[in-house]
């Protein structure tokens, strides 16, 4: 694996500002690949690809310029924790998610979000979730005069395959303002 910072440079984006730009830096997609993998680097998948990472990164890097980049069919896999579930995408595609996420999403969408959420959120780990969630139950005994407050936490069953499509495309017209990264997003939804 080439030394971290290597490859500065080389790509034709990478001190502009746009988010095609951004998003498809090979530094960009490198820290993407070295950000979903934490923690699974025992994985065999991951520990045959990072052999030739860069190699992977800078063909995926040069078929998203050169317009040749297609999301593959997800494979079938059965995964049980933390839920049962049989969708796993592939590594190239793990790769350029992460970067959207990362390098557009959060920026973008995050500001949109209520206070207390607290899903993947830097700086809002378990320990806030749990301080903001004991505060709200003290506001909430103080507001009600009760002792008795309850909570309750559920799942709604197979959310995301039950979004409607035309309805989230909609949103996302209203919340991504750059038309390269909303195609992009609609081709990794459908």
């Amino acid at each position: 694996i080439a030394p971290y910072g290597v490859l500065r440079g080389l790509s034709q984006g990478a001190f502009s500002m746009e988010p095609k730009d951004k998003i498809t830096d090979i530094e960009s997609l490198y820290d993407s690949y070295l950000g979903f993998t934490k923690g699974l680097r025992h994985k065999d998948t991951v520990i045959w690809a990072k052999h030739n990472i860069m190699e992977r990164v800078y063909y995926l890097y040069s078929s998203i310029v050169n317009g040749t980049y297609r999301i593959a069919r997800y494979n079938q896999v059965r995964i049980t924790f933390p839920k049962q579930r049989v969708a796993l995408t592939s590594l190239k595609d793990r790769v350029f998610q992460r970067s959207l996420v990362d390098n557009y999403f959060y920026n973008e969408l995050t500001r949109h979000f209520v206070h207390e959420n607290c899903a993947c959120l830097k700086g809002k780990g378990t320990d806030y979730a749990r301080g903001l969630f004991k505060k709200q139950l003290i506001s909430a005994k103080v507001k009600y005069g009760t002792t008795d407050v309850y909570a309750l936490k559920c799942d709604v069953h197979h959310f995301f395959e039950s979004i409607d499509h035309k309805i989230m495309e909609k949103l996302l017209d209203k919340y991504i303002r750059d038309p390269w990264v909303r195609s992009e997003t609609m081709r990794v939804v459908n």
